[in-house]
């Protein structure tokens, strides 16, 4: 307990004091015949900004042996380290089964997903602004397609599924036209696939993985502007967008955002990453829209990508044509989407964290809860006027400190465009979500409330207009920089969040902490 490590190269064998292989991507070259993996301690404090701890036990490796020794396969020749192929995954991989290397991205989904966030690609507001401020994300089932034709089609479709690290950075603003032609391809023929397997079934929710009692099958992400968070859960009653993923979009993303993302890299790098991400998001949401009857699914891409410029237009003009399969979801509600979300919430209901709902062990009182989900139905103005994450210190004498975390979901017209996003916002679509505990690593501001003032802060900040408004709220509930009580309440935040969450707990960042 309490004891990290870091899975690293190594030019020396256990044994032996380790030697690091520092090379700028974890595929490059190590310059040795044969590097070993091995684990070093990790004698630093644990941060929570790109702390992600994996627990290797017995059962893991049991795991690991199943996916992909049993039964042992052949490899007649391992994989180079040249970038064209060392940074493709489906060439790399390709001697191990699909099926497997799919299920080995689900066991840890969360996990993956933290490392887009939590890793030095989203770093900065332009990184950050591919994502939506508040969606949700699925997965489709292992089974669906057969683990064979998705093999097939993948080594069909591998020049499609080139990624932007195979041209080491000597790519840019002007790869655009040229990965939208492949990414429309691509999905062309994945669509192919699906209609010659079966022509009779129709998309439905029986094709999302169902998690077979893992947690991670559901999850809410976060954008705290410059940074973004991964939560177990569909946290919220309606997100403002969603992501259907699948193995070969699940891989490209973490090749792109994570495993080939060149921290070094020059500026064409940079941005042949940020466009390439374009595509991989308006894939995962032109997926979760083939849920939706066909004639609604237009609609509802126009919406989440309103004002966009006229590339993202042409590109996203034929959802009709390139998903023509009606959806296999009989439904009876008129706001088809809103159906949905609640046909997924109650779907994903048994594996929902208990925090989500107020039932874990933070030790509000139900009139304090009642008051919690009041803020939570902020919309507008109220919800514009709070920051990006703050953290809400629920105070009684003689009892622990209750924390909470107050989320504003910032809305756009679109997220399409690197550039200009104040132009973008939507302000009055703004919404807070009053979350149990902690979410996020740069809280932007603390509120220390005593537990029979929770009803007044609500109604404070339900009359939030504008900046001035917040000064206020901040002179009567907030915590500043210079206030004497600052360390001994950040001491209460990580010790509620210790107990709580005693593997994952991390040290916060509050160099984004704002000075009202």
């Amino acid at each position: 307990p309490g004891r990290y490590f870091q899975l690293v190269r190594s030019r020396t064998p256990p044994g032996e004091p380790l030697e690091l292989v520092a090379t700028r991507r974890p595929y490059d070259d190590p310059g040795v015949a044969r590097p070993y993996y091995r684990l070093r301690l990790l004698d630093s404090t644990p941060v929570a900004k790109t702390f992600m701890p994996l627990e290797l036990t017995s059962a893991r490796m049991a795991r690991l042996r199943e996916l992909f020794r049993q039964p042992l396969r052949q490899v007649t020749e391992l994989p180079g380290y040249k970038p064209e192929t060392a940074a493709n995954p489906f060439v790399t991989f390709r001697d191990l089964p699909v099926d497997s290397r799919y299920r080995f991205l689900l066991d840890d989904a969360r996990f993956f997903m933290m490392g887009f966030m939590k890793g030095p690609v989203c770093r900065g507001q332009v990184a950050l602004n591919v994502i939506t401020d508040h969606f949700w994300v699925f997965f489709v089932a292992p089974d669906k397609p057969a683990p064979a034709a998705l093999a097939a089609m993948l080594a069909r479709d591998a020049p499609n599924l080139r990624l932007p690290a195979e041209n080491d950075g000597a790519t840019g603003l002007l790869a655009w036209g040229e990965y939208a032609r492949a990414e429309t391809r691509h999905m062309k023929n994945k669509q192919e696939m699906l209609g010659r397997l079966a022509s009779s079934q129709r998309p439905g929710l029986s094709l999302l993985w169902d998690g077979g009692g893992n947690p991670d099958a559901a999850l809410t992400v976060f954008r705290h502007f410059d940074s973004a968070s991964v939560l177990r859960g569909l946290a919220g009653e309606r997100p403002q967008t969603a992501m259907l993923i699948g193995y070969p979009l699940f891989e490209r993303m973490h090749y792109l955002l994570l495993a080939g993302f060149d921290v070094y890299g020059n500026v064409g790098h940079q941005l042949a990453s940020r466009l390439y991400m374009d595509f991989l998001r308006m894939e995962g949401e032109l997926d979760f829209v083939t849920l939706l009857p066909r004639d609604e699914r237009q609609a509802t891409m126009d919406h989440w990508y309103r004002g966009t410029d006229t590339q993202h237009e042409g590109y996203l003009a034929d959802v009709r044509d390139l998903y023509p399969r009606e959806s296999g979801i009989a439904y009876r509600d008129g706001d088809r989407l809103g159906e949905l979300y609640r046909l997924l919430q109650r779907r994903y209901a048994a594996l929902r964290d208990p925090a989500l709902d107020w039932r874990g062990n933070s030790g509000l009182k139900p009139a304090e809860i009642t008051t919690l989900r009041q803020l939570s139905a902020l919309r507008g103005a109220p919800a514009a006027a709070m920051p990006e994450l703050s953290l809400l210190l629920v105070q009684r004498t003689g009892g622990t400190t209750a924390v909470v975390s107050l989320v504003r979901n910032s809305a756009h017209s679109n997220v399409a465009e690197m550039f200009d996003e104040d132009r973008r916002r939507l302000p009055g679509e703004d919404t807070l979500l009053a979350l149990d505990g902690i979410a996020g690593a740069y809280p932007n501001l603390f509120f220390a409330v005593d537990a029979g003032e929770l009803p007044e802060f609500a109604a404070a900040v339900a009359g939030l207009r504008d900046g001035v408004d917040l000064e206020g709220l901040v002179d009567r509930f907030g915590v500043r920089r210079s206030d004497r009580r600052f360390w001994t309440l950040s001491d209460e935040v990580h010790a509620a969040w210790r107990r709580r969450d005693p593997r994952e707990a991390a040290v916060l960042d509050y160099s984004r902490y704002e000075d009202l």
